[in-house]
């Protein structure tokens, strides 16, 4: 059986910790990292609990034409741990 081909491009809604919601397109083939400065560069991605490594792309980690991600502001606290704010989940 032959699965579909991934479109070109996909729409995807970003929500902030802030709470706004930003309307994205780009390339199945774009990296996080490349999403990540869309977005606004120093937060962290999520798909549901799922947090998107950088060097990864958007088609390896399942995201889709359509979807929600979660963009969350992270820190990193004086002992080197990230912390990560959730202010609107």
């Amino acid at each position: 059986m032959v699965s579909p081909a991934e479109p070109a491009t996909m729409q995807l809604a970003v929500k902030t910790s802030e709470g706004n919601v930003l309307s994205l397109e780009c390339e199945a083939s774009a990296t996080v990292d490349e999403l990540k400065a869309k977005v606004g560069g120093k937060c962290r991605l999520f798909k549901g609990k799922l947090f998107l490594k950088g060097a990864l792309t958007l088609a390896e980690c399942g995201i889709a034409d359509g979807d929600t991600l979660r963009a969350a502001k992270a820190r990193v606290d004086y002992h080197g741990w990230i912390i990560v704010d959730y202010d609107n989940p």
